[in-house]
């Protein structure tokens, strides 16, 4: 069953609230704070929706669909961008030459509002390397070792997108080009209160593959967008309180997170904080 009144500016919030360090660069504090809630909502998506192998979009209707023999599920997609294997380059959607609606590249363009303020060049060039010699040869900045520009570019467009649970799709968009979109439908999907066993595995893969910087401000930024987690300071440590556990971190001298051990039990109530391989991939790639 088609949805044709699922509304776009409805699937966003638009009063979105970011605090960033004047001192501190920019993207990585972006990517802080929304990695963990990133990476948990991915693998909740992908638990849900892997068994949906079809899928189809309209852009000028701003739907995007998964279908299989367990059904059908129907999100508004905001395109980010494309990567191409041959040139081995991003290309960011609100370069926009398809013509695309302002809603349909609407995320895309706060990126590049975002980027041009902050004068980060990793959101405000058009096309750009994938590779980070060829990145570093045309004078752009280099990014952390082993994290892919495509990695840091989706997660800036979840930072900024205000979709509560901020998910990615990526879909062929002819050989060798896969084009990335943002979904959102939170009559169809949204995020069960946050428990420790995902929170914690959320946590533990985003430090697997270097996405957070600052290990503080991950967790500051987890606790700020999901409701009824707390942050608590306990003498050297951190700890994310759940309502079913506590999560404790230990930070070295550059913010680095150093240690986790965790209780998983019942909490007191806290007030809120101020692939399936081959369609659908459970990490981020080329």
């Amino acid at each position: 069953m088609s949805h044709p009144h699922l509304d776009p500016t409805s699937v966003r919030n638009p009063s979105l609230s970011l605090s960033l360090d004047p001192d501190a660069a920019k993207l990585p504090q972006l990517i802080d704070n929304v990695v963990i809630l990133a990476f948990e909502a991915q693998k909740a998506f992908i638990e849900r929706f892997g068994g949906l192998p079809q899928w189809g979009v309209d852009l000028d209707a701003q739907l995007l669909w998964l279908e299989g023999e367990q059904g059908r599920a129907e999100f508004v997609p905001f395109f980010l961008g494309t990567a191409a294997e041959g040139s081995d380059t991003w290309m960011w959607g609100w370069n926009n030459i398809n013509g695309f609606s302002a809603s349909v590249v609407g995320i895309a363009n706060d990126v590049l509002a975002f980027g041009e303020h902050f004068a980060e060049q990793a959101l405000t060039v058009a096309q750009q390397p994938l590779d980070a010699a060829n990145r570093v040869a045309q004078g752009l900045p280099a990014l952390q070792p082993d994290v892919s520009l495509v990695r840091v570019c989706v997660l800036a467009a979840q930072a900024l997108s205000g979709i509560a649970a901020p998910v990615w799709y990526v879909a062929k968009a002819a050989p060798g080009s896969d084009a990335w979109f943002l979904l959102s439908n939170p009559a169809q999907f949204a995020l069960p209160p946050a428990t420790f066993l995902p929170t914690l595995a959320a946590l533990t893969d985003a430090l697997a593959v270097g996405a957070i910087t600052h290990g503080a401000a991950a967790l500051a930024g987890y606790a700020s967008r999901r409701e009824g987690v707390a942050l608590i300071e306990e003498g050297p440590n951190l700890v994310l309180r759940l309502t079913d556990g506590d999560i404790r971190v230990t930070l070295d001298d550059r913010g680095r997170i150093t240690r986790m051990n965790g209780t998983a039990g019942a909490s007191a109530p806290q007030p809120p904080a101020e692939s399936r391989p081959g369609l659908l991939r459970r990490m981020f790639g080329r």
